[in-house]
């Protein structure tokens, strides 16, 4: 979904080779589902060989599951799911990770990467600083005109 930022990794034209062989050999793929496409195909493409990592994108995937444009994080289908991938993964040496969603509390937030955690993921995405900064500011806020006493 972001851009990662780029870092042009030679130094000079003799470093090509050996850095783009390192970047192979290291580099690693982490299929990340939130269509019905991979939700459908999902203990196969948990299949491919060598794969070492799994993402489910839990808003995008909450949504396909239910069938509705608002995603549901507690959905019972989508759980389901995340605790079959977790077991498969666990069983391929696969490492598998997942994303809060959209929680619109610091505690909310910290509940769901609690219930991730809880569930296996060792690889616990939120939501970007910009997100994050609007959601702890506007609760400041709140509390602020609370306690002032303004609207």
């Amino acid at each position: 979904h972001r851009r990662a930022i780029t870092i042009h990794p030679f130094q000079n034209f003799s470093e090509w080779e050996p850095v783009s062989q390192k970047m192979a050999e290291e580099g690693v793929v982490c299929p990340a589902i939130e269509s019905k496409q991979g939700y459908e195909e999902t203990e196969e493409i948990l299949k491919i060989p060598g794969l070492k990592c799994f993402h489910i994108a839990m808003t995008d995937l909450s949504r396909v599951i239910r069938g509705k444009n608002e995603p549901d994080f507690y959905n019972d289908k989508l759980w389901d799911y995340v605790r079959n991938v977790v077991r498969i993964s666990n069983e391929r040496h696969i490492y598998v990770g997942a994303n809060t969603s959209y929680a619109y509390t610091a505690e909310e937030m910290a509940k769901r990467v609690k219930k991730l955690h809880e569930s296996g993921m060792r690889m616990i995405l939120v939501q970007g600083g910009t997100f994050l900064f609007q959601l702890l500011v506007g609760e400041f806020m709140k509390s602020l005109k609370k306690d002032l006493e303004v609207e």
